[in-house]
C-alpha cells in the first residue's frame, strides 16, 4: 500500500469511530511511542517521560469516566517536546513524534476532531518510516526510495497494526481491557 492509499484508507476507517474509541486508539498509539521517548530522554538526558506517562494515565481515567483535565499538564507537555535543532541524535525524531502524539491526545479529550487522530497515527507511521530509512541507509546517503519504505516488513507490520487496532476499538464496549491487553506491545527496537 502506498502512502496516499494509506492516508485515504486510515481516514475512512477512523471517520466512524466515536469519541471514546478515538481516544482509546490514540492512547494505544502513545503507549507504543512512549518507549522511544524514554530512550531519547535517557540517552540525551533531556525531557520528561513522567509527563507523558501522566497523560496516558489521565487518558485511561478519561475513558473510565473522569473528565477532569489538569491545566498544568499542557504546559508540562509542551516543555517535554524537543526541538530537533537542539540534538544531534537520530532519537530526537522519535521523541518529537512521541511527544507531539501525546499533545494531540490531550487535545482530543477536549475536541473530538478526526484530524487529531490522524495526526497521532501519522506520528506512528513517521516513526516507522525513520526506522526503516535508518536500517536501509545507515550512512544517510539519501538513496532510499519511497517504495522500499512503503513495502518494508516493518512498515507493513505498522500499517497492519493500525488497521487491526482501528477495527478492534470500533464498537468495543470494553476499551479499558483492550488497552491493557495491548499496552506493552512494542513498536520496534531502535537499539
Amino acid at each position: 500500500m502506498n502512502f496516499q492509499q494509506y492516508q485515504d484508507q486510515v481516514k475512512a476507517s477512523c471517520g466512524p469511530l466515536n469519541h471514546r474509541e478515538r481516544v482509546a486508539l490514540c492512547l494505544m498509539c502513545c503507549n507504543r511511542l512512549a518507549p522511544l521517548y524514554l530512550q531519547f530522554s535517557t540517552t540525551e538526558n533531556w525531557g520528561n517521560p513522567e509527563t507523558l506517562r501522566q497523560l496516558r494515565e489521565l487518558a485511561g481515567k478519561w475513558l473510565a469516566g473522569d473528565a477532569s483535565i489538569p491545566v498544568v499538564l499542557r504546559s508540562d507537555l509542551d516543555a517535554a517536546i524537543p526541538d530537533t535543532e537542539d540534538f544531534e541524535s537520530g532519537l530526537v525524531s522519535y521523541a518529537l513524534n512521541a511527544s507531539t502524539a501525546h499533545a494531540y491526545l490531550l487535545d482530543l479529550f477536549l475536541d473530538d476532531n478526526l484530524e487529531l487522530v490522524l495526526s497521532v497515527l501519522q506520528a506512528c507511521y513517521d516513526s516507522v518510516d525513520f526506522f526503516v530509512q535508518d536500517r536501509l541507509d545507515p550512512e544517510q546517503r539519501g538513496g532510499v526510495q519511497e517504495q522500499q519504505i512503503e513495502y518494508h516488513a516493518a512498515m507493513r507490520t505498522e500499517v497492519g497494526w493500525q488497521f487491526a487496532t482501528i477495527q478492534a476499538v470500533q464498537g468495543n464496549s470494553d476499551l479499558i481491557n483492550l488497552i491493557r491487553r495491548l499496552e506493552h506491545e512494542p513498536m520496534f527496537e531502535t537499539a
